[in-house]
């Protein structure tokens, strides 16, 4: 702070010094624990106003995990190891449930580069064991907040947890729901044309049950409702915003908006109307090419 101070240009003839300078560090104090505070894997993501919470809920049809602006609590967040217990439907994980540790750092493994060794041991330990935002069970902060919900699609609960909890910092509730029974299938995993539209009609009912399931709850605001897709999920989000219409985002990333689509044909996109997507659409896909907006 001191040096920081030494840098600062401040008039001679100033009458406040020493209120300058105790502003100054103030600032510069903010900052840092702003810094220190802020997970690892955020990168320089900047942390709202809010605690993060994350829990697990279940209906009679599906598993809703949810990230919220929440109460401040002292219990240590969950990890991203923890994450990856959560994420039952990984394909080929070994952590799922209660996994020991070696467990998790061989799912990370796989996931990462196919080979369950096939990262250091040291730097596996760093990922496992890299503290995240959200706070299990956490009491859900007072007030009502907008509702983001993602597309299913496998492994969200880790992959997409960096999002999720920097929303909920920014005073959202984050949904990712899927079927208790039924894992999301791939589209080249499905046999035929009729497959693939009829799992894609499947995924956006799920995400329509999951709305109603938090629809009315005290801490959700569904009047104006944001769809989030990543990897082949795309056109899910395009097709729920078609059938719903308090649907106001639809963003992508690194996916098929209103083009490329996987479960549907190539020349679907085609036939879409225009007037029944008032929501603004947006695709952030650095590859370039997939993602796009109406």
């Amino acid at each position: 702070a001191a040096a920081h101070a030494e840098r600062i240009a401040i008039p001679s003839d100033s009458p406040s010094l020493d209120h300058m300078l105790d502003a100054e560090i103030a600032d510069w104090s903010a900052a840092a624990s702003r810094h220190a505070r802020t997970p690892l894997f955020w990168g320089n993501l900047v942390a709202g106003a809010h605690q993060v919470g994350f829990r697990r809920e279940t209906s009679s049809e599906l598993v809703v995990d949810l990230w919220y602006p929440a109460e401040h609590v002292q219990q240590p967040p969950l990890t991203f190891g923890d994450y990856i217990r959560l994420s039952e439907d990984l394909r080929g994980a070994e952590a799922a449930g209660s996994g020991s540790d070696d467990a998790v750092r061989r799912t990370i493994a796989t996931a990462m580069t196919g080979d369950p060794e096939g990262v250091a041991p040291g730097l596996l330990a760093v990922i496992a064991d890299a503290r995240m935002a959200a706070r299990r069970n956490a009491p859900s902060a007072h007030g009502r907040f907008p509702l983001v919900i993602w597309t299913p699609r496998y492994a969200t609960t880790a992959a997409q947890a960096v999002l999720s909890e920097y929303l909920a910092s920014r005073g959202y509730v984050v949904a990712f729901a899927r079927q208790r029974t039924r894992a999301a299938r791939l589209p080249f995993e499905l046999p035929s044309a009729d497959a693939k539209a009829a799992e894609l009609a499947k995924n956006v009912e799920d995400m329509r049950s999951a709305v109603r399931f938090l629809d009315g709850r005290r801490e959700v605001d569904a009047s104006a409702i944001g769809v989030l897709a990543w990897s082949y999920t795309g056109e899910m989000a395009t097709a729920f915003q078609l059938i719903e219409p308090r649907v106001r985002l639809v963003a992508g990333l690194s996916t098929t908006l209103v083009n490329d689509w996987v479960f549907r044909p190539a020349e679907a996109p085609a036939s879409l109307d225009a007037s029944r997507m008032p929501a603004l659409y947006a695709g952030v896909n650095p590859q370039g090419g997939a993602a796009g907006s109406p």
